[in-house]
């Protein structure tokens, strides 16, 4: 298949419409003036991290799903190259608008604006002859800087609406650089992370020198599957379904994992050390075959990390989904908690805490996930005990932090991935 049938990512009628309905409601309460064609809808999933931590920008392995929870969005083309967004999810009273010609505002700044703005600068400066402005209406139920992603989503939201508006898929040069599913979600990590992609030239970033981890989950992920991908190149490894008697509990910390200043730090820095492990392994086509033994043999406790992340926890959990195998899932969990506060040391004591909890509470697997420093713990556990654990294991978290954030829990089965919605 070409990326020209996958830009449109989809259509769909069913649980979308009805689950969401609300946020679609709140959608037409917001002002949009845009009236040179028909309105189009569209949902952007989050993700869930299930394991690979930090490894998908050295070219590593990780599996994922997409989140029941994210953007619902409504977009109206515009006449001029004005861009207007409003969010009711994200801070219901913020409306900006973006004039291409205007670059000063591209500088790094702490609000959620700061993700569109890099965005369509970009797409603008690379596709100077296809900037038709739009209006975007965004509500969300997805949490805001909980390690769940919503930054990547709106960055898939944004470049989804901006292709929609200005039949990016038509443009010769995008066709030459993207031109199959696998180099779109490279190419949207690139518009996030600011780096080339081919021909199309280096853009200004968000500050973070991460990957394309997330935009492969949210925008390829099946409903009730779970995925094992490879970055750096993008490649779509393997899919299983998630067992249904099985349910995910996401813990939120309430300890934002927004990238400030000293966090994106902290974040570069562990991009920047990952990439200096990685030059001391000589050939990574020798690790399906060899990994155990080279993980034995490792010196460097980042690449030990890195290799047992990618190539043994990612690859086993999948086949341990597949087998409905609980005492591997909660073997192989373990294994990674363990290393992101150790070797990592990205955690902090309310998701160290989290997990810890679950596994107390009989959860079989329980990890910390995204880029740390705050956000969110993901759990198992079988559907006909979720409600009892999900209360026991929030109210004990809100007992032993009680001056934290206030926290919440979400109950989920892996959803879908960034999808057109047809109210017809």
């Amino acid at each position: 298949m070409t990326v020209n049938d996958h830009l449109n990512v989809g259509e769909v009628n069913g649980n979308i419409l009805q689950d969401k309905q609300v946020l679609w409601n709140f959608l037409n309460e917001l002002l949009l003036t845009g009236k040179t064609m028909q309105p189009r809808y569209l949902f952007v999933p989050g993700r869930i991290e299930i394991a690979g931590k930090h490894v998908d920008y050295l070219g590593g392995q990780s599996l994922v799903c997409a989140t029941p929870f994210g953007l619902c969005v409504k977009i109206l083309a515009r006449e001029d190259s004005t861009f207007c967004l409003q969010s009711k999810g994200y801070d219901n009273k913020f409306v900006f608008t973006y004039d291409v010609s205007d670059t000063s505002q591209i500088a790094l700044v702490n609000d959620w604006a700061h993700y569109p703005r890099v965005v369509l600068t970009r797409l603008c400066r690379l596709f100077p002859e296809t900037c038709q402005g739009f209006d975007m209406a965004i509500c969300s139920d997805l949490p805001a800087a909980s390690g769940m992603s919503s930054s990547s989503a709106l960055v898939v939201a944004v470049f989804l609406a901006f292709q929609q508006v200005n039949r990016l898929y038509a443009n010769d040069t995008f066709r030459r650089n993207v031109g199959t599913r696998e180099e779109l979600c490279q190419f949207l990590g690139c518009l996030e992370n600011g780096a080339v992609f081919k021909e199309l030239g280096k853009g200004h970033g968000v500050g973070t020198h991460g990957g394309s981890q997330d935009h492969v989950a949210i925008f390829t992920s099946e409903q009730h599957f779970v995925h094992l991908n490879s970055y750096d190149p993008v490649v779509f490894v393997q899919k299983v379904s998630f067992p249904t008697y099985w349910r995910f509990v996401i813990a939120n910390s309430g300890v934002i994992a927004q990238k400030t200043a000293d966090v994106l730090l902290k974040f570069n820095h562990l991009v920047a050390d990952g990439k200096v492990a990685m030059t001391t392994l000589i050939d990574k086509d020798i690790l399906q075959e060899n990994v155990d033994e080279i993980i034995r043999k490792c010196g460097s406790k980042r690449l030990k990390q890195f290799l047992s992340e990618s190539y043994k926890i990612a690859p086993g959990m999948l086949k341990a989904f597949l087998n409905s195998d609980e005492q591997l899932i909660s073997e192989y969990a373990l294994e990674s908690q363990t290393m992101t506060e150790h070797t990592l040391q990205n955690q902090i004591p309310e998701t160290i805490f989290l997990a810890k909890h679950a596994r107390e509470l009989d959860a079989f697997g329980a990890s910390a996930f995204g880029a740390g420093f705050g956000g969110a713990v993901w759990a198992i556990v079988h559907k006909d005990r979720v409600e009892s654990f999900s209360s026991e294991w929030i109210n004990s978290y809100r007992r032993a932090f009680p001056m934290a954030p206030q926290g919440d829990v979400y109950i989920m089965q892996p959803g879908t991935g960034a999808k057109w919605v047809n109210f017809e």
